[in-house]
């Protein structure tokens, strides 16, 4: 048997196949975030301009991983301008007043969840589970209103999950 080092097919030097590129493998531009106007962040996607809030504080940043993460998810397609919500003041169907964020339905969820799952009168495993989706869910879409939570975001989430190779029943199927 030859050994791996004197085979013509690997590089003595660096150990690699010459086929194999790893600068050209992960070859993914991700465009900057940027300072507009001295206080204002931004992306440019496709050209086209998103404004992200104050520059440097954690709601743009948090703004501009999502929208990263949902044009890279869409196959670089430049995503649709959101509409701005507008607090309404009549009761939603949970007896709360004005718009409702992710952060706040996920907090109720989990509360749900604690009491939900348990076994023995311990929570079971799947608090935990639970706990982890509910935070990346915060990451990216925690103020955002739950009526523009759509079908674009849980596929940016989804893919998210595969990027961190969770498991499959974890990430509500495959790609």
């Amino acid at each position: 048997m030859q050994n791996d080092e004197n085979s013509p097919d690997i590089d003595p030097k660096t150990g690699e196949s010459p086929v194999f590129d790893p600068k050209g493998a992960f070859d993914v531009k991700v465009p900057k975030y940027r300072r507009h106007k001295k206080i204002y962040a931004r992306v440019v996607l496709n050209g086209r301009e998103i404004h992200l809030g104050l520059y440097g504080s954690p709601e743009s940043v948090a703004a501009y991983e999502r929208t990263v993460a949902e044009w890279l998810q869409s196959g670089r397609k430049t995503p649709r301008p959101k509409r701005l919500a507008t607090a309404k003041k009549e009761k939603d169907a949970l007896g709360l007043e004005g718009v409702l964020t992710i952060t706040e339905l996920t907090v109720k969820y989990f509360e749900f969840a604690k009491t939900y799952y348990i076994k023995d009168g311990e929570p079971t495993t799947e608090v935990d589970g639970i706990r982890h989706a509910l935070k990346m869910l915060r990451k990216y879409y925690g103020e955002c209103p739950i009526e523009d939570f759509g079908p674009t975001a849980l596929k940016t989430i989804r893919s998210e999950f595969i990027r961190m190779k969770w498991a499959r029943s974890t990430c509500i199927g495959s790609p």
